[in-house]
């Protein structure tokens, strides 16, 4: 590669190239791999910190320092830039479904959300604080942010982002408390879906519990609402039913060392 601070090296799904983060001249440099030489360096707005392919390889996603966007690039034929959009503020670390880029933005504690196809943003949605990591389950059902200083992961269901209609409360299915700083995660099995679904479920139906001492939640739509179902309008939900709710359904199989999920801390 040369002399240079380089940060993140890819390689394209083929292997035929490589691109190299060239942090110091804000460019990707890229390489081929066969009879090793330069192809292009290429020049973008931002300093290139964090590269992120799209499932089938054909778009590279880079943020960075510089600018509240995410550059999108076409890194094969001749390399090119094709969109440089704004993305949320300070956008950090990158996931790619098969049809939508999530970024983290640490700073506002939200994840912004990319429709790939259409190269659109179709939602910003409030998780936690200090979002990092982005992990997504193997069938695409859900997504899971890892909350670095709240020490939580935010559970998101891909089907409720729909673009033009997306709502937090729709989206949001569950909060779980993983530990202190969790920074990384592995999925390794579909079973983490249906022990996902039966909390939320368990979360619905403590929603759904109501008494003449009843403790009042948000409604949907109103800032900061619940994890609730969208037809609780007026609902109110007890302690203790909650508190019941959460002792029957508690985590340790989605986030224990042991279980499908497994989350890395510092």
């Amino acid at each position: 590669l040369g002399q240079g601070n380089f940060g993140q090296v890819k390689f394209l799904s083929n292997g035929e190239r490589v691109i190299a983060a060239d942090l110091d001249r804000n460019q990707l440099s890229i390489y081929r791999v066969a009879s090793p030489r330069l192809i292009a360096h290429l020049p973008i707005a931002i300093r290139p910190e964090n590269l992120c392919f799209n499932a089938d390889g054909g778009q590279l996603f880079v943020t960075g320092a510089g600018r509240d966007a995410v550059v999108i690039v076409y890194p094969y034929d001749i390399p090119e830039v094709a969109e440089t959009i704004l993305a949320g503020h300070n956008p950090g670390l990158m996931t790619a479904s098969t049809s939508f880029l999530f970024l983290t933005n640490s700073a506002s504690g939200d994840v912004s959300v990319l429709n790939i196809p259409t190269h659109r943003m179709v939602a910003v949605l409030p998780v936690g604080t200090d979002p990092g990591q982005v992990v997504i389950t193997p069938d695409e059902v859900f997504a899971l942010v890892l909350n670095r200083e709240s020490g939580t992961i935010t559970v998101l269901n891909l089907a409720a982002i729909q673009p033009g209609r997306v709502s937090a409360a729709s989206a949001l299915v569950t909060v779980i408390p993983v530990g202190s700083r969790p920074v990384s995660a592995a999925m390794h099995s579909t079973r983490c879906t249906a022990r996902l679904n039966r909390r939320a479920r368990a979360e619905k139906r403590a929603a759904a519990a109501t008494d003449t001492s009843a403790v009042p939640i948000r409604t949907a739509g109103q800032a900061g609402s619940s994890p609730v179902d969208d037809a609780t309008s007026v609902s109110t939900v007890t302690a203790a039913a909650r508190d019941a709710a959460t002792a029957a359904y508690t985590p340790p199989a989605v986030h224990s060392l042991s279980g499908p999920l497994r989350v890395s801390e510092i």
